[in-house]
């Protein structure tokens, strides 16, 4: 069969202007090798809309691209995602989404969100990616695995929870009692929540119902991470002193270790991979590790 491709070209908006240039990403047609761009961002998005619309700006060229049915289907091996309308990345590679945040629970298992409600699953190390439904628009900034099924993601008003590795995912935002900056996922029903008040909570029931924890200090906490139900970590960021802080826990959280860094820069994301080796990144490229259970840090 034949199909036809709209292929769109902004204007100048006046003689001797030169025209915008825009980033463009490209999709590829699971059933043909069409080929399709659209602008890297919303804002251009918009202006591609306002300026190609109006009559008197408009350019527009009618492309016939020929089609089988027949066509292969699927990636060409770039691994992209599949988009819901059934478009798949071809540049750049894998995929062109803005990640977030990513957390890896087993072996070539792999979880992003980002931006939207964006949650995308590898299992094959990140060979492939697929899209999966997270229900909300929320732009999303945390993901934690217990395992490759039980998980959480946040990100403004959402708290999603899943125990079928994001085949469905039920928003718990509700029973939570303040609004989250970070999750840890510690056991198949468990997890804590940090706020950026100082806030600590934890859950038993998968989110269905939280109790409020204490944390020292009058700092303001980033993210969370716990490598067993005992033993966590805390980024904060010391306003103050302004400096950035870490806690550390061996006993679920009862307890905190509190150490003032000295480095001015906001603690963005932590991952601890046991309890002694974590690290904190954050603005200005900037990166802190432990290697003696939250002691210590270091550049």
């Amino acid at each position: 069969m034949w199909q036809s491709n709209l292929v769109y070209a902004i204007p100048p908006r006046r003689v001797g202007e030169q025209a915008e240039n825009f980033s463009w990403k490209l999709y590829r047609s699971p059933n043909c090798d069409t080929l399709l761009c659209y602008p890297e961002t919303r804002d251009e998005f918009v202006t591609m809309r306002n300026r190609l619309f109006p009559l008197a700006t408009l350019a527009l060229f009618l492309t016939a691209i020929s089609c089988s049915n027949d066509s292969p289907t699927g990636p060409d091996g770039g691994g992209g995602p599949e988009d819901p309308e059934g478009w798949f990345w071809q540049n750049p590679r894998p995929f062109g989404y803005t990640i977030n945040s990513i957390d890896a629970p087993a072996t070539d298992v792999a979880i992003a969100v980002g931006p939207a409600g964006l949650i995308l699953r590898t299992t094959d190390g990140g060979a492939t990616w697929i899209h999966q439904d997270s229900g909300t628009e929320t732009d999303l900034e945390g993901v934690s695995f217990f395992d490759a099924q039980v998980g959480f993601a946040l990100g403004g008003s959402s708290l999603l929870h899943t125990s079928d590795g994001g085949s469905t995912w039920t928003d718990v935002r509700a029973n939570a009692p303040f609004s989250p900056s970070g999750v840890s996922a510690t056991g198949a029903l468990s997890a804590s929540l940090v706020g950026r008040v100082g806030e600590f909570a934890q859950t038993t029931d998968g989110g269905l119902s939280w109790t409020p924890r204490s944390l020292p200090g009058p700092d303001t906490p980033y993210d969370i991470d716990f490598v067993s139900p005992s033993t966590g970590f805390v980024s904060t960021f010391d306003w103050n002193a302004r400096v950035v802080v870490a806690l550390s826990t061996t006993d679920g959280g009862a307890n905190w270790t509190r150490v003032a860094t000295g480095l001015d820069f906001i603690p963005n994301d932590l991952f601890a991979w046991d309890a002694n080796n974590a690290w904190i990144v954050g603005f200005k490229g900037m990166v802190l590790r432990t290697s003696d259970g939250g002691l210590n840090w270091t550049p």
